[in-house]
């Protein structure tokens, strides 16, 4: 699910942020949704405490809960 949303028809489409507030104007819906796609990503990145060793990292989401040194340690264990 997107934070920023894209939305127009033909040649002129919007990007609006999750106030409804428009960012930026596109000539084609693929650049609209590459912005919007790229923002929502950014606006998830969040310092998180690695669930293994705790410390800080940015995370790209609630998915990603452990930091890349940890997760290079524990992979081919599953």
């Amino acid at each position: 699910m997107n934070i920023f949303e894209a939305r127009g028809s033909g040649e002129s489409w919007t990007v609006f942020d999750p106030n409804g507030n428009e960012v930026r104007g596109f000539r084609h819906n693929y650049d609209a949704e590459q912005m919007a796609d790229r923002l929502t990503r950014q606006a998830r990145l969040k310092d998180r405490d690695c669930l293994c060793c705790s410390r800080k990292f940015t995370s790209e989401g609630p998915h990603n809960r452990m930091c890349m040194d940890c997760r290079k340690q524990t992979e081919g264990m599953i």
